[in-house]
């Protein structure tokens, strides 16, 4: 079974959107037959996780996820969050056959991942360099399974008011009381995350309100559809709902409360899909308020900026990331993880292989109490990492990675016999230097290889590896960039 671990945090700070879309990602990997993972900093927000049936690994503050990683690997590692640094993506990686990065930059740039996903509006203009893989643009939005099958209401009523989960500045407030003005956008119907910081402040606006107002908490996606579908109108946050309300063919009058909004409202309005009323910061309410009464009262141009949504989303975008992805998993792909002491034997008996011997420093064959006197101590050594290649068929390997005082390492990979002559040494080889360039601060990588071993040879050369000294046993280096 495929594996697919995810990498997302919800906080605050960061609000929602970043998780829900992973959510919508693991959903369709679901149904492709892979187990999904998320790994994320501890948060009330993630009993989203778990009322979705994902399997939750809740990160303490300060707790290394490279850890977490290097447990078991996995075939595929998706990361969500503008806080990860690439080096620390990049150290995460070394344990999965393939990473998936989502980026919402509206001008591409530089990425470490084999694929990346940018499922915004704009995401077709962006260009990246590095990803083997771009899947960009609304067509690949991902969106929850709910979203994909959305039909408009036969009859539309109204005005929903949905700013975020979270919601920091607390607009859904100043949007119902500026709405207690506009008497066309009744019914009133208010969408509150789970971690909405401002209950006691809207208890108090309601309570004011002249009319009745729909409250849903933290609903779950049906209903959350059903209420986008019905909705005359909505007004939203430019995050990951503006997506959702277009797969609904819901106009929307847009609300800026973060930086990384604005491309996403500017998108949508020169589409003709929504109205951008810019930086919640600058917020009227009369100006907000005579905007509403327009957009109510004018039922062609809501037809238009309806019509406009639909050729933006059509809510299938997260089976074709996840089809996609899976479709690039190669036959041979491989991923690393930390040797445990159940791999003892099979490690030993790949060191005795005698093509093994024959390309060692040390060529005799090595007795089983040697060896597992060595290996329980090379377990437990904090300047040494044993990691196990995993490829199609189980364990195939191991990269073991021997840290110098002088900010140096040396590297040295040895494969079962069946996975020689595959190429699988030479991804190997490149995971396990980058891990230790960006996950282990080395600034240079060693390795020692015979002058008679072709192979490895060639596969340190294609690594970026030099030839740093000559002889029967040569030192190549790789340096960090």
């Amino acid at each position: 079974m495929t594996r697919v671990v995810f990498r997302v945090d919800a906080s605050p700070q960061a609000g929602l959107g970043h998780l829900v879309r992973c959510l919508s990602l693991a959903h369709a990997f679901r149904s492709r037959g892979a187990s999904c993972r998320f790994v994320c900093l501890d948060d009330e927000a993630l009993a989203l996780v778990e009322r979705e049936g994902f399997e939750l690994h809740r990160l303490t503050s300060g707790a290394p996820a490279t850890d977490v990683f290097s447990r078991d690997g996995a075939d595929v590692l998706v990361t969500d969050s503008y806080a990860y640094a690439e080096p620390d993506k990049q150290a995460w990686a070394t344990f999965a056959a393939m990473h998936l990065d989502l980026d919402d930059d509206a001008r591409g740039g530089r990425r470490v991942a084999d694929v990346v996903l940018n499922g915004n509006v704009y995401g077709d203009g962006a260009r990246y360099e590095g990803p083997r893989v771009s899947l960009l643009g609304s067509v690949y939005a991902p969106l929850r399974p709910v979203f994909a099958a959305a039909k408009a209401a036969s009859e539309r009523r109204g005005v929903l008011v949905t700013m975020g989960g979270v919601d920091p500045p607390g607009a859904t407030i100043d949007m119902v009381e500026a709405l207690a003005h506009v008497p066309t956008a009744d019914p009133v119907t208010v969408v509150v995350g789970p971690r909405f910081l401002h209950r006691e402040r809207l208890d108090r606006a309601l309570a004011a309100f002249p009319r009745k107002v729909q409250v849903l908490t933290d609903p779950d996606a049906e209903r959350l559809a059903r209420a986008f579908s019905g909705a005359l109108l909505a007004v939203c946050a430019g995050g990951t709902t503006v997506l959702e309300l277009a797969a609904c063919a819901t106009p929307a009058l847009i609300w800026v409360l973060a930086d990384n909004q604005v491309a996403v409202a500017k998108a949508f309005a020169a589409r003709g899909a929504a109205v951008d009323l810019g930086r919640f910061e600058r917020f009227d309410p009369q100006r907000f308020a005579k905007e509403v009464w327009a957009v109510l009262g004018d039922a062609a141009r809501r037809r238009r900026m309806s019509e406009a949504t639909r050729g933006l989303v059509d809510g299938q975008g997260a089976d074709r990331v996840a089809q996609n992805v899976l479709g690039a998993l190669t036959p041979g792909s491989v991923h690393l993880r930390a040797a445990r002491a159940d791999d003892a034997r099979r490690v030993w008996q790949w060191r005795n292989d005698a093509q093994t011997r024959a390309q060692s420093l040390t060529t005799e064959e090595i007795p089983w109490e040697t060896h597992a006197a060595w290996y329980d101590a090379a377990l437990k050594d904090r300047r040494r990492r044993l990691l196990i290649v995993e490829g199609p068929q189980g364990a195939c390997g191991i990269l073991r990675i021997d840290m110098g005082t002088d900010g140096s390492a040396e590297a040295n990979v040895n494969l079962a016999p069946e996975a020689r002559g595959s190429g699988i040494g030479t991804r190997v080889l490149s995971k396990g230097t980058a891990f230790a360039h960006v996950g282990l601060g080395v600034g240079r990588v060693l390795a020692r290889i015979r002058s008679s071993n072709a192979a490895s040879l060639r596969a340190f050369e294609k690594c970026g590896y030099r030839q740093v000294e000559g002889g029967e046993v040569t030192l190549w280096a790789h340096d960090a960039t």
